[in-house]
């Protein structure tokens, strides 16, 4: 991401409807919620789950030169970093994800297929059509999943 195009942490807490402690200027590089990814630039977002509670990486995520941390708790008293306060971080995370990288989702065209028979045939073959007419596809099924030339056995 150039420097011209980096999301600020302000534009990432007005779309995720957080309430931000910390310098709304900082530029954000990607958005995690495995501590084991953060990076410099990394926006963590700490999610309690069934066995763990993210939380407890804060102290870490921050090590690695992360620039802030999206949570549903209050910032702890003695964290001086960025904080957002969200209601649901689970959703905060995949609105943060899509604000950092430009709503990618916003420029596909998407077809979906409905029906009881014929499903998986007929997205092979519509796939098929729009390869054929030079455009690029990627096709999910119960067969396989095919992205950027890549195929993947579909596991159910």
């Amino acid at each position: 991401m150039t420097k011209a195009s980096a999301v600020m942490l302000g534009e990432v807490a007005r779309a995720v409807g957080g309430m931000l402690t910390g310098d709304e200027s900082v530029a954000v590089r990607d958005v995690t919620h495995d501590s084991r990814q953060a990076r410099d630039g990394s926006l963590f977002v700490a999610i309690r789950g069934e066995k763990t509670d993210a939380h407890r990486f804060v102290a870490d995520v921050m090590r690695r030169g992360a620039v802030g941390v999206v949570s549903e708790l209050e910032q702890p008293a003695d964290f001086t970093g960025a904080w957002i306060r969200v209601k649901d971080a689970r959703r905060a995370l995949a609105l943060a994800a899509a604000e950092v990288q430009r709503h990618p989702s916003r420029e596909l065209k998407l077809v979906g297929i409905t029906g009881t028979n014929g499903k998986t045939t007929t997205a092979f073959l519509v796939a098929a059509i729009i390869e054929a007419a030079g455009e690029p596809s990627a096709l999910i099924s119960t067969v396989e999943y095919r992205i950027a030339g890549e195929r993947m056995e579909a596991l159910h």
